[in-house]
């Protein structure tokens, strides 16, 4: 026992006091060594101790001793970890609310309101962001993400999903969505809605660059139910994924989930975009701003609709002496997938661009509904619910009647839009619609207009299907429709043969009710029983007109969309005379031009003759190269460089002008997109052809779509694979480059 004791004295000494005199030097050596080994292991061992406890911490079921023993680990590594107050909800109204510009602050505690779905961005005008303030209790950031959520799914944190996070968003997405939430003011969150309307709020938690999503009634009352954890990192890869508050093996966002994700995301890129006009008496400053994630107008294309209607219309009401808000020009800068700011400059191009992407995007979102055309291969608006016989025309909802309306408004501020001054031009925003559309907006009087959709007249209606069918001449299968809408006119004019035949054509087209019929068979028409119920053989006449079906859809359903785009467009047709009074504006607008030249004026044109003759060479820059370098090889000769210009501009002329063997309609709208940032060619305008002036020459025409410029190569160039040396790979090269992703262009 006594030499038990002398060695673990001899042991303490040699660690406690390593230096003792009493041992020998080298013992005295290897003491210091090992106390400094034994101090470094058993810090590391407590850290290590510290660290798995931080790991293990967020559990199912959080106790007093839990919580305690946390703050107590906390306060000794002095982590520091910063709790956030997420006190502010910040929204603004849903689509087709009445009228977001007059949004107060309002109170969560208030009865008459409830907190809005959307995010309003800041603008320079009075606007006023409703933020609903809530008193809640603090919580934890990010460690105690997600505990079990009310959905009655079964086993929601197993790995079941049967699409992972990446297939459903790309990286581009994902690096968008940390980059606009990490934005928004420390102690805010966004709150959004699904489909369902069940409220969510979405978050960014700094400390953890993580985002959370959450119920919005948990996380107000302070309940850990209901809350999806992501971290995504810098290259848009999702790192970790937290659901009921346990960290998940794989880094798939459950089926169950994605919805939450998918409007977060959504309400992310409305709080990303940004709508301002600005005080300026300059005509070399636009009035409009508008700064936006360019894929995002796609993504929300209705609410980016909405918020341009909206500023053009603050922009219009304000009164300056140099008229420039007469005419408001807007000015784009787009932003990149992390929200910096991207290199083009716009001087027109990138506004065509975004006018152009506007309105694709709404043609495509399933929010409005739209009947494509055979015979242009463009579109005609159209409501949801199909015409049902005999039964009122279906009207639009509040939502869909707010964003026909500010389509309307657009289309009138494109109509009016001038070329002055000339660095900026006019707008158009790109060709998508049947020109149809336009006559049958213009056969609307003011008055007529103003009248609501289902107090319309019948005489009205049938003027505007009448205008629908007759805008394209050479569609001889509608002529069966033209031919009733004139029997209805002159109903009280027919003869008994005459009616004879509209009966059986009724027949034949199921139009004709069998108590009609002889012996209610659906066969023969009953002469007798129409005769004395001719009021009723009259409005299944007029009937017939919307409901029959056809290659030009139900024309029954087109007629209240046109409807509130007339409304959108009068609303902001310009008075030339402050005399003059809207209807008489409006009446004199719609009677001193044709629908061809609204529509032109409004969308531009696909018409490949005029695209083809609007080029114009402009080879000054040839002669002043050739000068300045004629005794050296940096140049082919002058006019070698001009004839081999005029060659390849005549190779894409032919090409435009071809409609068997050149260019496909498609492909002619993604080349104008190219050439001129939007997918149709405006009245008045030219695309100058100029040369490349550096080496080495591209045989993809350089594009400047701010001025409609165009360069070509002065000698025969190459490009990996690609060539220009004869018109069939001069036309190749332009389709695998240029045409492939032709929006990717517009920046240039």
């Amino acid at each position: 026992m006594i030499y038990i004791i002398n060695f673990c004295d001899q042991t303490a000494r040699f660690l406690v006091d390593p230096l003792n005199t009493h041992f020998s030097l080298v013992t005295r050596c290897v003491a210091c060594a090992v106390a400094v080994l034994v101090g470094i292991a058993t810090l590391g061992t407590a850290l290590a101790i510290s660290g798995l406890w931080r790991k293990l911490r967020p559990i199912q079921e959080k106790n007093q001793t839990h919580e305690t023993l946390s703050k107590l680990f906390n306060s000794i590594l002095n982590t520091g970890e910063e709790r956030i107050n997420k006190e502010n909800f910040i929204g603004s109204p849903p689509l087709g609310s009445p009228n977001p510009l007059d949004l107060v602050v309002d109170s969560f505690d208030s009865p008459e309101k409830e907190p809005f779905d959307e995010q309003c961005p800041q603008t320079d005008f009075p606007l006023r962001l409703p933020i609903n303030r809530f008193n809640f209790p603090e919580k934890e950031p990010f460690d105690d993400a997600c505990p079990e959520p009310h959905f009655s799914l079964s086993n929601i944190g197993e790995e079941t999903p049967s699409r992972d996070a990446l297939q459903q968003f790309s990286d581009e997405d994902l690096i968008t969505f940390r980059a606009a939430l990490s934005k928004v003011k420390a102690g805010e969150v966004i709150l959004f809605e699904l489909d369902d309307h069940s409220k969510f709020v979405v978050w960014y938690n700094e400390a953890f660059s993580a985002i959370n999503i959450q119920e919005e009634n948990y996380y107000r009352d302070g309940h850990q139910i209901d809350k999806l954890g992501i971290i995504i990192d810098d290259r848009g890869k999702i790192t970790s994924l937290r659901i009921n508050n346990v960290a998940k093996d794989s880094n798939r966002v459950p089926d169950a989930f994605l919805p939450q994700v998918q409007e977060s995301f959504k309400a992310a890129l409305r709080h990303s975009s940004h709508y301002r006009t600005r005080l300026t008496h300059h005509s070399d400053y636009a009035p409009i701003v508008i700064t936006i994630v360019r894929r995002g107008i796609k993504e929300i294309p209705a609410f980016h609709l909405q918020k341009f209607s909206q500023v053009i219309q603050e922009a219009k009401g304000r009164q300056d002496d140099s008229k420039i808000y007469d005419d408001p020009k807007i000015y784009v800068e787009f932003l990149k997938d992390d929200l910096s700011l991207d290199i083009g400059v716009d001087q027109g191009g990138l506004s065509l661009d975004y006018l152009d992407e506007l309105f694709d995007g709404i043609i495509n979102s399933p929010i409005l509904s739209f009947q494509s055309m055979e015979s242009s291969l463009l579109v005609l608006p159209r409501t949801k619910e199909s015409y049902q016989h005999l039964q009122p025309l279906p009207k639009l909802n509040k939502q869909e009647q707010t964003l026909y309306e500010d389509i309307g408004k657009v289309m009138m501020y494109c109509c009016q839009s001038q070329v002055v001054p000339e660095e900026w031009g006019s707008y158009h925003m790109g060709r998508h619609f049947d020109e149809a559309l336009f006559k049958g907006v213009l056969c609307l009087t003011a008055q007529e207009i103003d009248t609501p959709f289902e107090n319309l007249a019948v005489p009205t209606l049938l003027r505007m299907c009448e205008a629908l069918l007759s805008a394209d001449k050479g569609r001889e299968d509608m002529d069966y429709l033209m031919r009733r809408i004139i029997w209805v006119e002159t109903f009280h004019l027919l003869d008994d043969e005459t009616v004879l035949e509209v009966a059986r054509e009724l027949i034949y087209a199921d139009c004709l009710p069998i108590d009609l019929t002889l012996n209610n068979k659906g066969e023969e028409p009953d002469m007798e029983k129409i005769q004395s119920s001719k009021t009723h053989f009259l409005t299944c006449l007029t009937d017939s007109v919307f409901y029959q079906e056809g290659s030009h859809g139900q024309l029954g359903i087109q007629l209240a969309p046109l409807h509130a785009i007339a409304k959108g467009m009068k609303a902001l047709c310009r008075r030339s005379d402050e005399l003059i009074t809207d209807e008489l504006s409006w009446n004199n607008f719609m009677t001193y031009r044709s629908f061809q030249e609204v529509s032109d004026k409004i969308q531009g044109s696909l018409d490949r003759k005029t695209i083809a003759n609007q080029m114009t060479l402009d080879l000054g820059l040839v002669d002043q190269i050739h000068k300045v370098n004629q005794n050296s090889s940096y140049w082919l000769n002058a006019q070698d460089a001009k004839g081999e210009i005029e060659k390849k501009m005549g190779w894409l002329q032919e090409w435009i002008r071809d409609e068997k063997e050149g260019a496909t309609q498609d492909e002619l709208k993604r080349l104008l997109k190219f050439l001129t940032a939007s997918s149709s060619f405006p009245k008045g305008r030219e695309i100058v052809v100029k040369a490349q002036c550096e080496r080495p020459f591209s045989p993809v025409p350089i594009v400047h779509t701010c001025s409609f410029e165009i360069e070509l190569a002065p000698e025969p160039s190459s490009y990996g694979k690609h060539h220009d040396h004869t018109k069939e790979e001069f036309i190749t090269s332009l389709k695998e480059i240029a045409l492939t992703h032709p929006s990717a262009y517009s920046m240039m």
